[in-house]
């Protein structure tokens, strides 16, 4: 009876697993078809091609096309911070600090995963049950990642107002850079640009 039990249990944990994996799978698949194809070229067929998964398998993890796409812009958001570890960065050095955090951004920012996240943006202004689908989500996020930024740079002079601020500023300057490089723009120059805003980061952090 318990071996039964146990080959029950493992079973189930298999179709978790499973479950998923090919959720996941599906996440990433919409994320490739906005990025290669745009919003006008993404349907729920091709994501579900993508994903070397049935359409009946998208249905069941995902009931609209706009959970999928919430779903997508999540997934993105998550990957800017899940590397991060606050006590991790907190034994670094200041500029390290803001290498590691800008490095990280950067990632996901200067990717092709930010032309999904723009075009489901672009979407979401003119969708009312997307936008009410990310909207309570990304605003806690985005508090939550204050906190954070808060939190790493405790050591620093600046009220907290003004390294919110900062924060703000350094996401401004990576998703214009993001745009620079999406219309061709000299890599040399995006990376000079890079540069200047972690040099401006550690300056302002410093309190000078």
């Amino acid at each position: 009876m318990q071996k039964m039990e146990s080959e029950t249990a493992s079973i189930r944990e298999l179709k978790q697993d499973r479950s998923i994996d090919t959720r996941a799978r599906l996440v990433q698949a919409a994320i490739q078809v906005l990025s290669e194809l745009g919003y006008a070229g993404f349907s729920t067929m091709r994501v579900a091609q993508a994903a070397g998964v049935s359409r009946g398998a998208l249905q069941y993890h995902f009931e609209s096309r706009e959970s999928l796409l919430s779903a997508a812009r999540l997934r993105l958001a998550e990957a800017m911070s899940e590397k991060l570890a606050i006590s991790v960065l907190n034994s670094m050095p200041l500029p390290e600090r803001v290498d590691a955090i800008v490095d990280n951004y950067w990632e996901v920012i200067g990717s092709t995963g930010y032309i999904a996240a723009l075009e489901i943006r672009l979407y979401e202004r003119f969708n009312r049950s997307l936008h009410e689908l990310m909207a309570g989500t990304f605003e806690q996020i985005s508090r939550t990642r204050d906190q954070s930024w808060i939190r790493i740079f405790s050591d620093s002079p600046l009220p907290t107002e003004d390294l919110i601020l900062l924060r703000r500023f350094m996401l401004d300057g990576l998703r214009g850079a993001a745009l620079r490089q999406l219309e061709g723009d000299d890599p040399k120059s995006i990376e000079g640009s890079l540069k200047l805003l972690r040099q401006t980061l550690v300056t302002k952090l410093s309190g000078n």
